[in-house]
């Protein structure tokens, strides 16, 4: 607050969405709008929204631990096969994965833990900013129709009060990439 910006406007991808949901959770006379840019209150939850907490610690437990018993060059490739998977253009693969490269390892491997295993589910209810979800689907088109992806989106949001989700047609999780003008499009109609 030394900036004395009152409730600024927060815009989050990914992680920066976690922290986003978690400060106005916590913080809610203190958060302006927000936006959520292709992000879930409960990521490990998204194939079974009943999953236990001690699941979600185990599936964590075991992902952390397979992440960090490998070898630099298991871990890399590994990194740039995930980012394959959540931007479109082989440009973005190679300039997201090259910034992934650079961080610690272990922060990286305790920052998806953590992602993991929270659920924001239920305080999001504490939220009182106006909020809008710019969601993806195309990348899990196989897995699920639009319709099914759109729901996981409406149900873990469901006791926001007024959220706004609106779900991109041919981006996937890196929207500010596959998709910016749509993006950008829906940021400028929201904060006006």
């Amino acid at each position: 607050m030394a900036q004395k910006l009152g409730q600024p406007a927060i815009i989050g991808h990914s992680l920066g969405d976690f922290l986003a949901l978690k400060l106005a959770i916590d913080h809610p006379q203190q958060t302006g709008k927000l936006i959520i840019v292709d992000s879930l209150p409960a990521l490990g939850a998204t194939q079974s929204s009943n999953i236990s907490k001690e699941q979600l610690q185990q599936s964590a437990k075991q992902m952390q631990d397979f992440m960090r018993n490998q070898d630099g060059a298991s871990f890399a490739a590994g990194q740039r096969h995930t980012v394959s998977t959540m931007v479109a253009a082989p440009a973005d693969v190679e300039r997201i994965t090259a910034s992934g490269q650079r961080s610690d390892k272990d922060t990286v491997i305790n920052a998806m833990g953590t992602l993991i295993v929270t659920d924001l589910r239920q305080g999001v209810a504490r939220i009182s900013s106006p909020t809008l979800v710019l969601g993806t689907w195309i990348a899990y088109k196989d897995l699920a129709p639009r319709s099914a992806i759109e729901q996981t989106f409406r149900s873990q949001y469901a006791q926001l009060p007024g959220v706004k989700i609106e779900m991109a047609d041919t981006a996937r999780h890196f929207i500010m990439y596959d998709q910016p003008d749509w993006m950008f499009e829906h940021i400028e109609q929201f904060l006006n």
